[in-house]
């Protein structure tokens, strides 16, 4: 399976079938996130990062590891993706670095993480793809990156604004301390996104 040239409407079907993650990334379903209109998002999340010096950081759907390059390479960063094909391309990437761990597999019930060993878990990119198409279903994922915070950790969520109603989620695990609404106003696919920054109760 190759690249190919994706209409509007093939895009968001394969990016919101859970069953269909990995043929999204073989064919570039998401590689608008990679593009210069929307990568600065990745720098905002690492400034927080680095604004609460968290020295240990959980990536859910970390793709490539975009984010790794975005803060100090002396804190250990472990990411996590459903693909292989990203999470191959993430190892190859990031080959020499001692602090960065790639994981492949669906975060509800992957091995080898230790609970509450992170001081952040970042959520970029939330969408369909992870909810099984039902907003209930955010919930068990929600709970899920609570464990793996130690008790004064930081969660850091990104998603389009259209799907800020996750705020409600989002509350039930910690306060949530800081909301940006920031507009990527040069981006054709969704430029309008919402980062939720909570500390855990």
């Amino acid at each position: 399976m190759v690249k190919s040239s994706l209409t509007a409407a093939e895009r968001e079907e394969l990016t919101s079938d859970p069953q269909r993650q990995e043929e999204a990334h073989v064919r570039g379903a998401y590689d608008y996130l990679l593009e210069d209109t929307l990568s600065a998002r990745y720098a905002i999340i690492g400034g927080l990062i680095e604004q609460r010096d968290c020295s240990r950081i959980l990536d859910i759907g970390c793709t490539t590891g975009e984010l790794r390059s975005c803060f100090s390479a002396f804190r250990r960063y472990v990411g996590v993706d459903i693909s292989p094909t990203v999470i191959a391309a993430a190892k190859q990437r990031f080959q020499e670095d001692p602090n960065a761990t790639f994981i492949c597999g669906d975060i509800r019930d992957i091995s080898g993480i230790e609970a509450t060993n992170f001081d952040c878990v970042v959520w970029a990119g939330i969408g369909f793809g992870y909810s099984h198409k039902s907003s209930g279903s955010f919930e068990d994922i929600f709970q899920k990156i609570a464990e793996f915070l130690n008790e004064s950790g930081t969660m850091i969520f990104e998603c389009i604004s259209e799907y800020s109603w996750i705020e409600e989620y989002v509350g039930r695990l910690g306060t949530v301390v800081n909301r940006l609404d920031v507009t990527h106003r040069h981006s054709k696919v969704h430029s309008g996104r919402t980062i939720f920054v909570a500390k855990k109760s």
